[in-house]
C-alpha cells in the first residue's frame, strides 16, 4: 500500500491512537507528581501528628489517621461526591447525577451521529465527567471560603483566648461571630465538645470533614498543646499568619495566570464563532461537515483537538498555581 492511498480510517485511528498516548502520558506525568506531594504531605504529618500512649506506655498510635470508608462513600468520592454534607451543594446533591444522565445521553447522541453506534460509550463517560467536574466545583469553591474565613476565626480565638476563657468556650464564640460556613463547622465543634468529645476527637473530626490541611494544622497545634504546653495564642496567631500568606501567594498565582486564562477563554469561544458567521455566509461549508462521512470526521477530530488543548492549557494553569 502506498503512502497517498492510505485509508482515512486508519489515519484517523491513527490520530487517535496518537491523542490518548499524549493525553495518557500528560495524566500519568501529573499523577505522579501528586503522589509524591502526597507522600511528602504526609511525611511531614506524620512526624508531627499527636499520639496517644497506649495502657502499658509503651506502644504510639497516630490519632485521626485511621478511618473506615465504606463502598458507597468510596464510590461517591471517585466523582467527587459528600452525600452526608448536603450543605455543600447549591442544589440536592442526587439531582447531579440525574442532570449529568441526561447529558451523557445528549453527548453520547452526538457522537453516534459523529461515528456510529461505537459512540454510545461516550454515555457513561458524559455522565461521570460531568459530574464529577460540577461536583468538584461546588466542593472547591466551599474550601476556598473556608481557607478565605479561618484566619479571622483563628484571631477571634486568639483574642478571646487572651481574655482568659478557655480554648472550648473560645470555640462557641467563633461559632457565633464567624461568617456562616465557618461558623456552621465550628457550631459542630462546639456542640460536639457539649455532648462529651474530647477537644482533640472533636478537631480531627473536623479536619477529616473539611479536607483541608490547615484544618489539619489547627488540630495539629490545638492537641500538641492540650498534650505538651506552650504558649498557645502565639500558636494560633503564627497559623492564622501562614494562612494569611498561603491565600495571599495564591492569589497572586491566580493574577499571574489571569492571561493564560484569558487566552483559554477565546481559544474556546472562537472556533464557535468562526464556525456561526461561515452558516450565515457560506452555510455549504458549514452543511458539508455534517452531511459528508469525511466531514463527520473531521468535526469530530477538530472538536477532540480543542478539548485536548483546553485540558492541556488547563493543565498548565493547575501546575504554574500548585
Amino acid at each position: 500500500m502506498s503512502a497517498g492511498h492510505i485509508p482515512p480510517m486508519l489515519l484517523m485511528g491513527a490520530a487517535g491512537f496518537a491523542l490518548l498516548a499524549i493525553g495518557a502520558g500528560s495524566l500519568l506525568a501529573m499523577d505522579s507528581r501528586n503522589r509524591l506531594v502526597e507522600q511528602r504531605t504526609k511525611a511531614v504529618a506524620t512526624s508531627y501528628a499527636p499520639v496517644v500512649m497506649s495502657a502499658g506506655g509503651r506502644s504510639l498510635r497516630l490519632k485521626g489517621a485511621v478511618k473506615n470508608v465504606s463502598p458507597l462513600e468510596s464510590l461517591g468520592k471517585l466523582i467527587g461526591l459528600e452525600p452526608g454534607r448536603p450543605d455543600l451543594y447549591p442544589v440536592p446533591w442526587w439531582t447531579v447525577p440525574l442532570a449529568m444522565f441526561g447529558f451523557g445521553f445528549f453527548l453520547a447522541k452526538l457522537v453516534v451521529f459523529l461515528v456510529g453506534d461505537i459512540g454510545w460509550v461516550a454515555w457513561p463517560a458524559g455522565w461521570f465527567l460531568g459530574s464529577r467536574w460540577l461536583l468538584q466545583r461546588w466542593l472547591l469553591k466551599y474550601r476556598n471560603e473556608l481557607i478565605k474565613q479561618l484566619p479571622d476565626a483563628l484571631s477571634m480565638i486568639v483574642r478571646t483566648v487572651r481574655a482568659g476563657i478557655p480554648v472550648s468556650e473560645a470555640c462557641q464564640v467563633a461559632a457565633r461571630e464567624s461568617p456562616a460556613l465557618t461558623a456552621a463547622e465550628f457550631g459542630i465543634l462546639s456542640s460536639e465538645i457539649s455532648v462529651g468529645r474530647t477537644m482533640e476527637d472533636g478537631l480531627w473530626k473536623m479536619a477529616a470533614r473539611t479536607g483541608l490541611r490547615e484544618y489539619r494544622f489547627l488540630a495539629v497545634a490545638l492537641t500538641l498543646q492540650a498534650q505538651t504546653g506552650g504558649n498557645l495564642t502565639e500558636t494560633l496567631e503564627k497559623l492564622a499568619d501562614v494562612i494569611r500568606r498561603r491565600s495571599a501567594l495564591r492569589q497572586r498565582g491566580k493574577a499571574l495566570t489571569s492571561e493564560g486564562r484569558a487566552t483559554a477563554v477565546v481559544l474556546t469561544v472562537l472556533p464557535f464563532l468562526v464556525a456561526a458567521a461561515l452558516t450565515l455566509v457560506a452555510p455549504t461549508y458549514i452543511v458539508l461537515l455534517i452531511t459528508d462521512p469525511l466531514g463527520k470526521k473531521i468535526l469530530l477530530a477538530a472538536i477532540s483537538c480543542l478539548c485536548l488543548g483546553l485540558l492541556t492549557m488547563r493543565s498548565m494553569i493547575k501546575r504554574s498555581l500548585s
